[in-house]
């Protein structure tokens, strides 16, 4: 059975120091020479527990000692010099020992606390109503008698009789109303005597009174008194001992009314009350007597050296063996079977107040195995560890204070947090502690309850606190569970909005909650916020911050649409809407503005819209009607136009503005005034979108350009510069010396190329740098228009293709950079009978090493073409000679030669030999014949055939130029006599070319030179020892067929130069 520790000394030193039985001992030994004794230690230092050791060590001395223990702080509401009074009388009285009468203690008692007070009273006769009544009754009398014997009515007799008794009666009764108890005792008779015939009675009534008063706050004089008649009462050889307790726990106040009493009685260096001594334990920390004493109690040491004989420290037990108490406490207080059913609970416990317990005493022991007594008493059943009782015990302040925020910062448990902080069953039990309720029921009170409130009351604070605890994410589900309503969500959404993944536990279970809560909102039909705050809820814009993608679109999807359905739509609590979500999604790469629908509003609204942000809401797909704003512009005057800025985007907008447009251009014509004409140009350039068409005289624009030039209008300078370029030709302009002082000013290039697309295109750009080819800002404008390939332009890529070289050369463009622009549009459609005017073979050869887009469609299509032609055609072209389209087009684009046109060629050699004919271009042919060559093409066929031919006639100089090479190499030449007269006639050694073909083949030559007879060669001789002196190939070529004497031959020649 359980059993509570008592907290109350034992009068026995248990722990191993055994240093209050020592102090014990030395006091007792010293107690005839001490009379007042101090104790000092700190609070539970076992101070209570040594005097009652020291009791029962007195208890065993000659003499008798009575201890008398007072407890100051019982008695702090009272007045402390009384209390002592009566404490100690009153103890006197229960002690038989000391044999001290009742009567004897009264007088005492009465002599210490009352003082005698007599009293003399003198009254002053008068006359009262009472006498007044017996005054009546007298006269009344006779004539009563006398009416009695004349009435004849007897009852009337009987009342006029009565009258003066009546009198009496009520006299007496008014004498004695004021007395109902005691009414025959003699002072109440005396005063009815007084009374009725006090009036008869002269002069004033005197009387003494002696009485005893009690007196609230007894002086020092009388406590001595006091004292000095207690010690004479006391018999010889029996000693009071007066224990003042728990001094150190008054108020300074009270603290200092007790001290004036021991220092006065006690503490003059005379004994006046043998039989009397005084204890007083106190904590020198706690103890205030003074009002110079500081918080660690500096200054007492001046008041405990003066007033106490000796003050003995009681140091705090020495527990180094604290757990063996410990266990020996706990198991008298939960039993034997307790401890043995789980003792490591038990080592959790002592592990857990070991950790948070600063000093341990027997005290704080023993309030701390109460306490867990207590809690398992109620809890008994719960199924509740005991390290869960200890925890709670150990931080209860803190833990009561908020629960929330014990169970969602557990730093308080320090060392050991990591124990409890991943512990599920803590988490439980903490709350349960707390509220003192079942397991099941704990978490629901303490959590679940408060939690469901921060969430319908929206108190984001308290769901971030909340969320620190380690059982939120699975408390949070269950909830979720119970708001099925738009009204029900609002408030936990806007919540749980200060939430990141972390405070879920992870991006998974973060994820997980607002499925629950999407799942929820998109079955629901969500309506827009009509207030003057926004279109959108709070809540609204929570759920688009914290959903996917997919759930934030399908979210937009259902709110949206319904702007088009709102009256009167604010258009800008409208812009600065949508300006918020998307700012809320741009983390989620939604493009909000795609989702929008068209919404016409008021042109008023859009007109300040417009006017406040300097710029067109057309992203927002707001608009107004077209012939609202068109009307609205045409209506301005010129003054009123020049105030307004927003045309340009308005016309970006879409709309188209007809009316202002014509209005517009109608003024800028026919006003004369250059201040006009600048505000309507502007508003006319900002609504053209494809080409500015309007007409203005030149001798205008003359006057214009200047006046801009003084007034530093850059902007109308480059738009007037525009207009000339793209409507008058040079030979107009050159009239104008205004005009064409800017034909060479090239800083003005950037500017006028940027508006320039507004007045011509790019094709008409390019087309007329042939007449203003010589003004070095149009070519600049021209190289930085082609130089940029984003820029958008106007173009005709074919007529510009047609003009390439002529363009390039004008504008002094490069052909790279005009290749590219051309490679923005798409390639040209250009038909069969088009391809050799569009793509000629000098613009081809321009092409050849431009790598772009536009250059390889050029080339591709040629290819295309050639591809196509037929036999025929190929024939006409090898007619026509190496510079025919086809085969020179080809040769540029390394063309895949067909076989037919090998074929052809073939053909066309053959026509060559059969004729003994050459091309017009022997080298051009050769190299042509060579890439077919290449590809293993053969010709010995016609080489044979041509050999033929030479029988007949020896090979010229230039057919050898042409053939020879080949002859040679396929081995198409047979060795006989007659060999070297048909191929290899001395006139070859007079051309340098035959004479090198000769050397690149001399192994055969050789052969042909030595299998000829010598008149056959004989003239082949002489010319080469002729001319090897002085011609190096020619002395190279005698020395590889050897007989020949160059050197004598050079001498013979240099003797006959």
């Amino acid at each position: 059975m359980a059993e509570f520790l008592k907290n109350e000394p034992i009068g026995e030193d248990l722990f191993s120091g055994r240093a209050q039985e020592h102090v014990a001992e030395t006091i007792c030994d010293n107690i005839e020479r001490l009379h007042v004794i101090g104790l000092e230690g700190e609070w539970g230092s076992g101070k209570s527990n040594l005097v009652k050791i020291l009791q029962q060590k007195l208890s065993n001395k000659d003499k008798k000692y009575f201890f008398f223990i007072y407890d100051a702080w019982a008695h702090q509401m009272d007045f402390q010099r009384r209390a002592i009074i009566e404490e100690i009388v009153e103890f006197i009285d229960r002690e038989d020992g000391l044999l001290v009468t009742k009567d004897k203690l009264n007088y005492v008692k009465i002599k210490a606390l009352g003082t005698v007070v007599e009293t003399e009273t003198e009254l002053q006769s008068s006359f009262t109503w009472a006498s007044f009544f017996l005054v009546c009754s007298i006269i009344l009398t006779p004539a009563a008698i006398q009416l009695s014997t004349t009435l004849k009515f007897e009852w009337i007799n009987y009342v006029i009789s009565l009258m003066p008794i009546g009198c009496i009666l009520f006299a007496v009764f008014i004498s004695m109303r004021k007395q109902r108890k005691d009414f025959f005792s003699m002072g109440h008779l005396e005063h009815i005597k007084n009374q009725l015939i006090g009036a008869y009675k002269q002069g004033n009534t005197k009387s003494t009174k002696r009485e005893y008063t009690d007196t609230k706050r007894p002086s020092t004089v009388v406590f001595r008194q006091f004292f000095h008649d207690v010690d004479e009462s006391i018999p010889e050889k029996h000693v009071l001992i007066i224990v003042l307790d728990n001094l150190d726990r008054l108020p300074r106040a009270n603290v200092q009314e007790v001290w004036t009493i021991i220092q006065s009685c006690f503490s003059d260096g005379v004994v006046e009350f043998p039989k009397i001594k005084i204890v007083i334990p106190f904590d020198r920390t706690h103890l205030c007597v003074n009002d110079e004493q500081d918080s660690a109690g500096n200054n007492i040491h001046d008041y405990t050296d003066k007033t106490f004989d000796a003050v003995f420290r009681v140091a705090l037990p020495v527990l180094n063996d604290w757990e063996e108490y410990f266990d020996r406490q706990w198991e008298k207080a939960f039993g034997q079977d307790e401890v043995n059913g789980d003792r490591q609970e038990l080592d959790y416990v002592k592990r857990i107040y070991d950790c948070y317990t600063e000093t341990i005493t027997p005290r704080k022991i023993h309030a701390f195995i109460n306490q867990c007594l207590i809690l398992s008493l109620l809890h008994k059943g719960h199924g509740i560890k005991y390290r869960y009782y200890a925890v709670f015990i150990s931080h209860k302040e803190h833990i009561l204070k908020n629960i929330i925020e014990a169970l969602s910062d557990l730093a308080y448990l320090k060392g050991l947090k990591r124990v409890f902080e991943q512990d599920e069953e803590f988490f439980q039990t903490i709350p349960a502690l707390s509220h003192q309720v079942t397991l099941e029921r704990g978490q629901e009170i303490a959590i679940h309850r408060v939690l469901r409130l921060a969430l319908e009351n929206g108190d984001a604070d308290k769901v971030k606190e909340i969320s620190k605890i380690r059982t939120f994410p699975s408390i949070l589900e269950t909830l979720l569970r119970e708001f099925n309503t738009v009204d029900s969500l609002q408030m936990p959404i806007c919540a749980l909005d200060g939430l990141s993944p972390e405070d879920y536990g992870g991006e998974e279970i973060y994820a997980n909650r607002w499925n629950m809560i999407f799942q929820g909102v998109l079955d629901i039909d969500l309506e827009l916020d009509t207030s003057k705050d926004g279109y959108l809820f709070q809540y609204q814009k929570v759920l688009i911050k914290h959903g996917s993608k997919e759930q934030i679109e399908a979210i937009l999807a259902k709110l949206i649409p319904q702007f088009n359905q709102l009256e009167g739509i604010n258009a800008a609590r409208y812009i600065d809407c949508i300006k918020e979500v998307e700012e809320i999604v741009a983390p989620k790469d939604i493009q909000v503005l795609d989702l929008l629908g068209e919404i016409v509003v008021p042109w008023e609204q859009l007109e300040k819209i417009i006017t406040d942000s300097k710029g067109t809401p057309s992203q927002y797909r707001l608009r107004s009607k077209e012939e609202e704003v068109d009307k609205f512009l045409t209506d301005l005057t010129v003054e009123q136009l020049a105030k307004v800025s927003y045309i340009g985007e308005l016309h970006k907008s879409g709309y188209k503005l007809e009316q202002f447009k014509e209005r517009a251009k109608e003024g800028a014509e026919q006003t004369n005034s250059y201040n006009e004409f600048c505000t309507l140009w502007r508003n006319y350039r900002e609504v053209i979108s494809d080409k500015i068409e309007i007409n203005l005289d030149i001798e205008y624009l003359d006057q214009y350009i200047r006046e801009a030039k003084e007034h530093q209008h850059s902007d109308i300078e480059s738009d007037l510069l525009c207009y000339i370029f793209s409507k008058f030709d040079f030979n107009t302009v050159e009239n104008y010396s205004e005009i064409t002082s800017y034909l060479n000013q090239e800083d003005k290039a950037e500017e006028i190329s940027d508006k320039i697309s507004l007045y011509m295109s790019y094709s008409d750009l390019m087309f007329r740098s042939t007449q203003y080819k010589t003004s070095s800002l149009y070519c600049a404008i021209c190289k930085i228009v082609t130089g940029d390939i984003e820029r958008p332009l106007r173009a005709n890529p074919k007529e510009l293709l047609l003009q390439f070289e002529m363009v390039i050369v004008c504008s002094k463009v490069s052909k790279e950079d005009l290749s590219a622009q051309l490679s923005r549009w798409k390639f040209v459609k250009i038909s069969d009978n088009e391809v050799e005017k569009y793509l000629p073979v000098d613009f081809l050869s321009l092409i050849d090493e431009v790598e772009d887009d536009f250059s390889e469609n050029c080339r591709t299509r040629v290819k295309d073409y050639l591809d196509t032609r037929s036999e025929e055609q190929w024939a006409h072209y090898i007619e026509q000679g190496i510079d025919s389209y086809g085969i020179s087009a080809g040769r540029i684009i390394a063309y895949d030669w067909p076989d037919l046109v090998w074929t052809k060629i073939k053909d066309y050699l053959q026509g060559l030999v059969n004729d003994r004919s050459l091309p017009e271009d022997i080298d051009t042919w050769k190299k042509y014949i060579e890439e077919f060559l290449k590809k293993r093409k053969q010709i010995g066929r016609i080489l044979g055939v041509f050999y033929d031919s030479l029988k007949t006639e020896a090979i010229s100089v230039e057919e050898f130029k042409f053939w020879g090479e080949w002859l040679f190499k396929y081995n198409k030449v047979e060795l006989d006599d007659k060999t070297m007269r048909r191929l290899i006639p001395p006139e070859l050694l007079d051309d340098e070319e035959c004479v090198k073909i000769l050397l690149h083949n001399f192994t055969k030559v050789v052969k042909i030179y030595r299998q000829a007879s010598a008149d056959e060669h004989e003239d082949f001789d002489d010319k080469i020892q002729k001319l090897s002196g002085v011609d190096e190939n020619i002395k190279e070529l005698a020395n590889r067929i050897g007989g020949f004497d160059v050197n004598s031959a050079s001498r013979q020649d240099h003797k006959e130069n």
